[in-house]
Formats: structure tokens, C-alpha cells, sequence
């Protein structure tokens, strides 16, 4: 409601995430050494790569207009992709890797070549740098064993949740009560706190009619900046394509990782949404 009652404060709202994309990542390599130096380092636990691939189009929107913008993007990036790789945060480097893509590709028309050369030059770092990043996959092979150890247990508790729905199957078994289906949740000794996947997480706790809730909302807002795209000048193409870039790296991210009621959905997500919904109120052709 207030970026719709002065449309003219949204370019100021981009700079302030910029600001604050680049101050996150200099705090988190600010304590990096810290945990480096720790005995019990455990970078999947200490390391905090999850808001990273949806703030970096933020940061890449305030620096393609500077005269080194090709160095100062391709600093950001290494940096960004570095440190996931540290975390061993395959999901967030996948969505890191899709933000990438839906940035280029409609805010800038980067040609689909350097796209490719880009995200496989990310991959590579992050392999590169992150130890045991194909954790737990000593094989590989076309079956269900090979997906779970590649997903590190996350297809175990997806097929367990399926071959165990909720007794209702409309309302589910109510938000955060997932945490009291042990038997969903357990992958070998451990049993994890959510199905790490939006979708089925939605699914089991507010059943079908959450779900389908869920996924309208997100479609209606992707479908009305489709609509109005080409009402577009470039200025707010360019806040929209950055804006698109950050929700397609949380749902990507959401598919391996954080819940629906994780502040990356219940809060960042909503943030990229009033941004997407503020542009009918900007400035058209």
C-alpha cells in the first residue's frame, strides 16, 4: 500500500536493498575467518547462504549502471557464489544460478551463450570451493537411491510424507505440526524439523486447499507482471526483472530447503511481491 500510494519511492527501495545485499555479504565474510579457524567448524550449520541468490539481483540492478560495472558484476558474483559454495548450500547455489538467469535474460537480453559460459563458470566455483559438495554420491545412476543421496536424505522424507498423507487431506494436520509426524521426518538417525520443500510442506500441513491457496497467490502475482510487462518503460522493466529474479531464486531455493513459514516465504517472498504489485502505479510507455 505504500509503494502504491508514491510509486516514485521504488527506485529508492532498490538501493536500499542493494545497500543491504552488499552489507550482508560483507558482514558474512567478515565472520567467515571465525568460523574457519573454529575446531568444530560445520559450514552447513554456522554458514548463512540462504538470503544470498535473492539479494545479489538487487546488487547487480546498482552496479550495471557504474563505468566498471563488467568488473565490479563479475567481483559480486565470485564473491556471492564463493560463499555458497563455503556452505555447502547446493540448494542456494541453484537458485543463486536461476536469479542469474531470469536477471539477465529479461532485464538485460544478455545473450544465451554468456548466460551458459556464466552459470557454468558458478558451478564450477562452486564445486570447486565446497567441500564435499556432491556429498554422499559415491555412484550414480538412473534410480531413487542415487536422487536421495543427491538430495542428502530430502527424497526419503518426500516419499515417506506421500506413502503417509494427513488424515485430512483438505486442511492437513495445521500449520507446524509437521514436527509431530516423526515418522515423516526421519532420514536414517535423524529426524529433520520440515520436509524441506515448500510444496509438500504446504501440502501436509494445510492440506490441498492451503496448497492450492499458495500456489494461486504466486501465479496471480507472476501472471499480472507478465500482463503488464510491456506497459513497461526499461527503468521498471529493470525493477521487475530483478524483483522476478529474486522470487524465482526462493522458489527454487524452496524446493530443496526452507518451509513456507520460513522468513525467506512468509516475509522476503511477500517483499518481492509488493514490489511486482507497486509497478502498475509506475511509469508506462
Amino acid at each position: 500500500m505504500a509503494l502504491q500510494h508514491a510509486p516514485q519511492q521504488l527506485p529508492r527501495l532498490m538501493h536500499a536493498m542493494a545497500w543491504g545485499g552488499l552489507l550482508v555479504i560483507v558482514v558474512l565474510y567478515i565472520q567467515l575467518p571465525y568460523y574457519l579457524i573454529a575446531v568444530d567448524f560445520n559450514p552447513a550449520q554456522q554458514l548463512r547462504e540462504d538470503n544470498l541468490p535473492w539479494l545479489l539481483p538487487f546488487l547487480l540492478l546498482a552496479l550495471i549502471s557504474h563505468p566498471r560495472a563488467r568488473w565490479l558484476v563479475a567481483i559480486v558474483v565470485t564473491a556471492f557464489t564463493i560463499y555458497v559454495a563455503l556452505s555447502l548450500g547446493r540448494a542456494a547455489l541453484l537458485g543463486l544460478l536461476v536469479a542469474l538467469g531470469v536477471f539477465g535474460v529479461l532485464g538485460f537480453r544478455i545473450r544465451m551463450r554468456v548466460l551458459l559460459l556464466s552459470a557454468l563458470a558458478v558451478l564450477a566455483m562452486g564445486i570447486a570451493f565446497g567441500q564435499r559438495f556432491f556429498r554422499g554420491i559415491s555412484s550414480l545412476g538412473f534410480d531413487f537411491a542415487t536422487l536421495d543421496r543427491f538430495t542428502s536424505g530430502r527424497a526419503s522424507i518426500w516419499w515417506q510424507a506421500l506413502n503417509a498423507p494427513p488424515d485430512n487431506p483438505w486442511l492437513g494436520v495445521g500449520i507446524g505440526n509437521v514436527v509431530t509426524h516423526t515418522e515423516v521426518l526421519r532420514i536414517g538417525d535423524e529426524t529433520v524439523k520440515h520436509l524441506h520443500n515448500f510444496l509438500f510442506d504446504a501440502w501436509f500441513e494445510t492440506g490441498w486447499l492451503g496448497l492450492s491457496a499458495l500456489l494461486a497467490l504466486i501465479t496471480a502475482v507472476i501472471a499480472h507482471t507478465v500482463r503488464l510487462w510491456p506497459q513497461l518503460d526499461t527503468s521498471h522493466r529493470h525493477i521487475a526483472a530483478t524483483a522476478l529474479a529474486g522470487v524465482s531464486a526462493l522458489l527454487t531455493a524452496g524446493l530443496f530447503s526452507f518451509s513456507y513459514t520460513s522468513r525467506q516465504f512468509a516475509l522476503y517472498l511477500f517483499l518481492l511481491f509488493a514490489i511486482l504489485l507497486a509497478l502498475p502505479a509506475a511509469q508506462r510507455r
